[in-house]
């Protein structure tokens, strides 16, 4: 292991050593969990901008931009045509859902006149043994 031909020292060779293994190629599982947390972390700026959407008129929009831009695109003809005019149909469907059942926009509730965050992980039943746990 000693390589007396070698004059630098043990620091230089295992300084090299992880200079030659960060040259390797980034591991497709590594790339793969780095390009999820792009994603989510770009979803969670875009979600609160298509909230908006999700009420009866911007499903009642949606299905209308589905309708006529895919009745210019197809021709009005044909299977894409079909798939164009479900899609809308599914889109006005979730309009008249959203009339039904409105979104719900805040988790919070009231529970024995205290407003909870039901969005929050684990058990809060705000009263003294919440208290007592806190000050804990």
């Amino acid at each position: 292991m000693n390589d007396h031909n070698d004059n630098r020292s043990r620091l230089d060779r295992e300084i090299d050593e992880i200079l030659s293994h960060s040259a390797a190629p980034i591991p497709i599982t590594s790339r793969a969990r780095f390009y999820r947390w792009k994603l989510r972390r770009h979803w969670e700026q875009i979600a609160p901008r298509l909230r908006l959407l999700d009420t009866f008129w911007g499903w009642l929009a949606v299905a209308a931009i589905i309708y006529a831009g895919g009745a210019w695109l197809t021709g009005s003809e044909g299977l894409v045509w079909q798939i164009v005019r479900l899609a809308g149909l599914i889109a006005l469907a979730l309009a008249l859902y959203r009339v039904v059942r409105p979104p719900h926009r805040s988790q919070r509730k009231l529970w024995r006149g205290r407003e909870i965050d039901l969005g929050k992980r684990g058990v809060e039943l705000g009263d003294k043994f919440d208290e007592w746990r806190k000050r804990r």
